[in-house]
């Protein structure tokens, strides 16, 4: 579906909003998606904390995780030495998933 500007849109019904603590009231788009991150991770991990410095307002999803990255969650992430699992543990609660 098309959203503002031709650009495509996320579509989240409430349980979404509330399983990843957004507003619901909220547009979101969905500018890419990324996947296949394996031996790309100190790229990837780069690039989201870039995107978001430039939109920080933004969220980023990585690889199928039920969890979405903010600027703040990357910013935490970075004041600590680079983890090479930092995609496949929940920036909320630290807990690995694979």
């Amino acid at each position: 579906m098309k959203g503002k500007d031709d650009h495509f849109s996320l579509l989240l019904d409430d349980n979404d909003c509330k399983y990843y603590e957004l507003d619901p009231n909220q547009k979101w788009c969905l500018p890419g998606f990324v996947e296949e991150i394996y031996g790309a991770d100190p790229i990837l991990f780069r690039f989201v904390y870039e995107y978001l410095k430039i939109n920080p307002n933004d969220y980023f999803g990585v690889d199928d995780q039920p969890w979405l990255y903010t600027l703040k969650d990357m910013e935490r992430l970075k004041s600590f030495p680079y983890d090479p699992h930092w995609c496949y543990k929940n920036p909320k609660t630290g807990e690995y998933v694979e």
